[in-house]
C-alpha cells in the first residue's frame, strides 16, 4: 500500500499541469502506473518503479508534518523522483536501470523485509533549502518593513 501511495503521488504529479511538479515525468511509464493505480495491473508487473525510504531525525524542526512536492532528483543518471512526507525521505526509481547495488537491501518493494536509514534532517540538502527559502523570506518581511 505504501508503495501504491507513492506511485499514485508521482503519477498525479507527471499528469498535473502544475509548475511546482514540472520535473517529473513518466514518459513511457506514465500509462504502466494508471494501469497499476487503477488495478489493471499488479505493482509486480513495473519492475522499473523502485523505492528506498529514509527517516528523518532532528532536534531542531518537527519532522514529522513535513512535506515536499516530488521533483527529479539531478544530476543522478538514473531518473529517481524525491519527495518528502510525514518524516520520511522518499526516493522513487522510475528507470529500468538498477539502482546501484548499495541500495540492495533497501528497496521496500523487492522484498519482505522493511529496511531504511535514519538520517539527520539538519545534515541534508532538504535542510539547507528549507534555510535559505526562510532566510529569503525574512529579508523580504524586512524590506517590506522599510
Amino acid at each position: 500500500m505504501l508503495c501504491g501511495f507513492i506511485l499514485s503521488v508521482l503519477w498525479r504529479s507527471s499528469i498535473s499541469s502544475r509548475p511546482e511538479v514540472s520535473s517529473v515525468r513518466l514518459g513511457p511509464y506514465e500509462d504502466k502506473a494508471r494501469d497499476v493505480l487503477w488495478g489493471v495491473q499488479p505493482l509486480s508487473s513495473l519492475p522499473a518503479f523502485e523505492v528506498t525510504l529514509q527517516r528523518y531525525r532532528s532536534h531542531q524542526v518537527d519532522i514529522h508534518k513535513t512535506y515536499s512536492l516530488p521533483g527529479r532528483l539531478l544530476p543522478d543518471p538514473l531518473i529517481i523522483y524525491g519527495f518528502a512526507c510525514l518524516g520520511f525521505r522518499i526516493h522513487a526509481k522510475m528507470d529500468r536501470r538498477p539502482f546501484p547495488a548499495y541500495f540492495n537491501g533497501f528497496v521496500i518493494n523487492s522484498d519482505k523485509v522493511f529496511r531504511g536509514l535514519i538520517i539527520d534532517f539538519e545534515e541534508t540538502r532538504e535542510a539547507r533549502e528549507l534555510c535559505k527559502m526562510a532566510n529569503e523570506a525574512a529579508k523580504r518581511r524586512h524590506q517590506r518593513r522599510r
